[in-house]
């Protein structure tokens, strides 16, 4: 007497980074990271997360359980249920000038997750701003209104205007309103 054979297929948490993942294209702003995920024959989602050192390390010490959860993560891919490594990649965004981040690949299937080893980079800095001198209009005894433009490059500026009786001698700084 023989029972009727039966399949079935062992749930596995997704593996990553049996190469160690990578972050290349790095500018001031964003970075592409890339790594591997064996799906383990499961469908399987992945994505990178990513903290500056500062939020890393306070995280850290206040004992956070996940020290990324306070940063930022690029969206989530698939990856179809196959057996073996499987190159994976993405960019982010969102990143400030100058900051070195903490990233880490993180991959889940319908067994659990899985998160990759602890990496870091550094943006590139972030460039000074631009500032061109327009003319003068509505000039009176007391008064005129002075223009210019300022290119900011990306970053948080603030602008002024700085005027003198004599060309190339200190003068007064008039802060501008509105940016």
């Amino acid at each position: 007497n023989h029972s009727p054979i039966a399949a079935f297929t062992i749930r596995v948490s997704p593996a990553v980074d049996d190469q160690p993942a990578t972050v290349t294209d790095v500018g001031r702003a964003s970075a592409v990271f890339q790594g591997t995920v064996n799906p383990e024959n499961s469908e399987t989602f992945y994505h990178f997360a990513y903290i500056s050192e500062a939020g890393y390390q306070a995280a850290l010490a206040e004992g956070a359980p996940n020290p990324y959860a306070g940063g930022g993560a690029t969206e989530e891919v698939s990856v179809p249920a196959e057996l073996g490594d499987q190159t994976v990649g993405t960019e982010a965004g969102d990143l400030l000038p100058g900051t070195t981040y903490h990233y880490a690949l993180v991959a889940s299937n319908t067994a659990g997750s899985s998160i990759g080893e602890d990496h870091t980079f550094t943006t590139s800095p972030g460039a000074p701003p631009v500032a061109t001198t327009g003319g003068a209009s509505a000039i009176s005894q007391n008064s005129a209104t002075l223009s210019g433009t300022v290119s900011t490059n990306g970053l948080q500026t603030n602008y002024g205007f700085e005027i003198s009786a004599e060309p190339f001698q200190p003068g007064t700084h008039v802060p501008a309103t509105g940016l």
